[in-house]
């Protein structure tokens, strides 16, 4: 198994791990007694399936939700492959039996992104496409909620394959999120949108009928973006791309006054000059946390750094690890403003997983190391849940021999 930065799960026996950047204060710190986990539950549970770029999601009940991709033979299909969206949720302790979304066009489904909104419904957005392996212009964007009691009416978001002065090529890594009043919000990546090439595509449902896809932001090279909604239902994105210099930066902007803002710097310059791998959260004043990975400084020393724009603007980066590699970070901020971190110790096989928080004025971390040795997560593996839950949804590969991917839930709590 290789692993590849930017990677994109690709199937049949091969599948490469998406990667983002990780946040953490200082040296992470082992206080195993004031954090615990438990062992990993596969909820996947096929032997039939390869299951990864699991999406965790956790409602107001505790209530845990997942999404996640699954290719598995089946006759007709381009190389004899086909890939859907399942999902599960947690019912009296147990989680229910995995359950395929189905979509009549296409064969590939993947890029599955969760939200629940505040009366426990889920919200799944994903990319449909006819070829296993590659980003094609005609890919679509789909959507489907079980509001109504199931997920059986999947909604075309972006049609890829429609020509126009709005068309939109190549929808790509969407994330789904619900304001505090229901309210569903879409971002994604594309090829262009009315023939400006590399944006970020925006639309709405706040209104029961979603608006047409938008340009949020676009840039050169801009080949990732992280995305959040604050609690007065602002749309906050990060995104990468290369500044004039062609060095990979991470620049936000909001949409707090109605139009998109002009892109900020939110990476360290001159410093970071290959930012990337990064995750954005936003607090309940509305300020951004951002956590990124710049790979390429010098050997042994922190790759993981931490920034936020609390006093008004950016300040200076924290460097959140003691040293190289780090991989997969995640971010959260509760209601009272702690910051949540969870990220991996990648060496070739095995790795730790880390989680950490500020609660106490300074980050500290706990490691956890009950996965096997080729465990991955994709862009939302960590959420928070009530009094001080922690919930993890992470891809793994229970025989080493084979190529059966599952998906394990990990559940954990922090002494508050």
């Amino acid at each position: 198994m290789e692993f590849k930065e930017n990677g994109r799960f690709e199937a049949r026996r091969a599948i490469c791990a998406a990667i983002v950047g990780a946040i953490l204060l200082g040296v992470p710190t082992r206080s195993a007694s004031a954090t615990e986990f438990n062992k990993p539950l596969n909820v996947s549970r096929s032997r039939t399936r390869i299951d990864t770029g699991a999406a965790i999601a956790v409602d107001l009940n505790n209530k845990v939700h997942i999404a996640w991709n699954a290719f598995y033979p089946k006759a007709g299909a381009p190389d004899g492959i086909a890939g859907d969206i399942y999902y599960t949720t947690d019912v009296s302790g147990k989680f229910s039996a995995p359950l395929r979304i189905r979509v009549p066009a296409g064969w590939y489904s993947r890029d599955a992104s969760i939200a629940v909104d505040g009366n426990g419904h889920a919200h799944i957005v994903f990319r449909r496409s006819t070829n296993q392996t590659s980003v094609l212009s005609a890919d679509d964007l789909y959507y489907v909620t079980n509001v109504n009691g199931d997920f059986k009416h999947p909604v075309l978001l972006i049609d890829g394959g429609y020509s126009g002065s709005n068309a939109v090529s190549a929808p790509h890594d969407p994330l789904v999120h619900c304001d505090r009043l229901g309210r569903v919000y879409v971002t994604c990546l594309a090829f262009s949108i009315g023939g400006r090439s590399e944006p970020v595509v925006y639309m709405t449902n706040r209104s029961g009928a979603w608006t047409n896809p938008t340009l949020a932001a676009r840039g050169d090279f801009l080949i990732e973006h992280s995305s959040a909604v604050d609690r007065n239902g602002y749309v906050h994105i990060a995104f990468r791309m290369n500044d004039k210099k062609r060095k990979g930066r991470i620049y936000y902007i909001h949409n707090r006054a109605g139009e998109f803002s002009k892109p900020i710097m939110a990476s360290a310059s001159p410093i970071h000059e290959h930012a990337c791998q990064f995750q954005l959260a936003v607090d309940g004043r509305a300020k951004a946390h951002i956590v990124y990975r710049a790979p390429y400084v010098t050997p042994n020393t922190p790759d993981l750094f931490y920034v936020n724009n609390v006093t008004g603007s950016f300040g200076s980066w924290l460097p959140v690890c003691s040293g190289n590699v780090y991989y997969i970070p995640q971010i959260a901020v509760d209601s009272s403003n702690v910051v949540h971190i969870a990220y991996k110790y990648f060496p070739t096989y095995g790795g730790y997983l880390y989680y950490g928080n500020d609660s106490t004025g300074e980050f500290k971390f706990s490691s956890y190391g009950g996965l096997g040795d080729r465990w991955y997560g994709w862009p939302q593996y960590f959420a928070l849940g009530k009094n001080g839950s922690l919930h993890f949804a992470v891809y793994d590969f229970p025989n080493p021999a084979d190529w059966e991917a599952e998906i394990y839930y990990i559940a954990g709590s922090w002494a508050k």
